[in-house]
């Protein structure tokens, strides 16, 4: 199983072995209003398969930055409704891109969905949720993650424009 496919597979689907995982085409619509998210991955398929996923499936503007500096940068001349971050990044990880949004972008802490493989065990995972950071685990299913986006965006009752 490639690492796409495990990443994207359809929520409770199938791959054959040594096959593709679904397009992002085919995953499930999430309802909802539009938005603008700021999606933040060093890896630049990743990057693409996620913003094509979010476009498809959540109809947002996605923005996108390869690492945190590039995000402050963003961050300090735009606004978004939902910033998405790996943890591990270069230049600023995704952990110092929290810190700096919560001293100099409070009002998006509660937008911020961190997403990584690279986390240790459960309990740091679980510290991080208990400051109010939801994070999704790689890999993960498609479907998984477009639903966290509206999750997060549904609690701060981001609406349509």
């Amino acid at each position: 199983m490639g690492l796409f496919g495990s990443l994207f597979r359809k929520q409770g689907g199938t791959e054959e072995q040594g096959g593709p995982g679904p397009q992002a085409g085919e995953v499930e619509a999430v309802s909802g209003p539009p938005f603008r998210a700021l999606l933040i991955d060093d890896d630049e398929q990743l990057l693409r398969l996620l913003t094509t996923a979010m476009e498809r499936s959540l109809g947002p503007e996605i923005v996108t930055a390869r690492d945190g500096a590039e995000a402050i940068q963003r961050m300090e001349s735009e606004s978004f409704d939902l910033i998405i971050s790996d943890f591990a990044l270069p230049q600023v990880s995704g952990w110092q891109l929290f810190f700096w949004i919560a001293k100099n972008r409070p009002e998006l802490v509660q937008r911020f969905l961190l997403i990584s493989g690279a986390l240790g065990d459960d309990a740091e995972a679980q510290a991080i949720e208990n400051m109010g950071i939801k994070v999704l685990r790689k890999p993960f299913p498609l479907n998984t993650f477009l639903a966290a986006c509206r999750e997060v965006l549904d609690a701060n009752a981001v609406s349509g424009r």
